[in-house]
C-alpha cells in the first residue's frame, strides 16, 4: 500500500494484440505496507489493465473493465499494489480530494444497489480512512499476518 499521486499515465496494446492497459507513474509520498521490500519513494511505475490506444490510421480502441476506475493525473490516492512478474499491478485504490475519500473501483452510479464492499469508504472523511487503514495494518502486524 503506498500514498502519493499520479504524474502521468500511458496505455499500451499488449504484445498480443488483444488487450489494452495503461502503465502510471505514481509519485510516492509514503509506504504503507510493502511486504515485497522493493517499493522505495519516488515516481515508481503501476500497471492496471484497461485504456485506450491510438492507432496511426486515428481510430481509438478502448479496453474497459466493468466497475474499474482509471486514475486520473494530479490526483491522489493510496493505491492496495501487488507484484507479478516484476511489474506493480493495481488492485485498487482511493482517492483523495477537499478531505473525502472517493473509491476508484466499485462506482456505479447506473447500478447503486449492486455495491461492491470500496463503496464503503465513499464520502467518508480521509482522516478517519487512515485511521481505519493503519488499524487494519496493526492488527495484521500482531496477528503476524502481514
Amino acid at each position: 500500500m503506498v500514498i502519493g499521486s499520479v504524474v502521468g499515465s500511458e496505455a499500451y496494446l499488449s504484445d498480443d494484440r488483444t488487450g489494452i492497459y495503461s502503465e502510471y507513474s505514481f509519485a510516492v509520498s509514503e509506504v504503507l505496507k510493502d511486504s515485497t521490500g522493493a517499493i522505495g519513494f519516488g515516481s515508481i511505475p503501476v500497471v492496471r489493465l484497461g485504456g485506450a490506444v491510438r492507432f496511426k490510421a486515428g481510430k481509438i480502441q478502448r479496453y474497459e473493465i466493468s466497475r474499474q476506475g482509471a486514475p486520473q493525473t494530479g490526483a491522489q490516492y493510496v493505491f492496495f499494489l501487488r507484484r507479478t512478474d516484476g511489474d506493480l499491478f493495481l488492485l485498487t485504490g482511493y482517492e483523495f480530494s477537499n478531505g473525502r475519500v472517493t473509491p476508484l473501483d466499485g462506482e456505479q452510479e447506473k447500478e447503486p444497489r449492486m455495491a461492491l464492499p470500496f463503496s464503503k469508504y465513499r464520502n467518508t472523511a480521509e482522516s478517519e480512512f487512515f485511521k481505519d487503514l493503519r488499524d487494519a495494518i496493526g492488527r495484521k502486524k500482531e496477528e503476524g499476518t502481514l
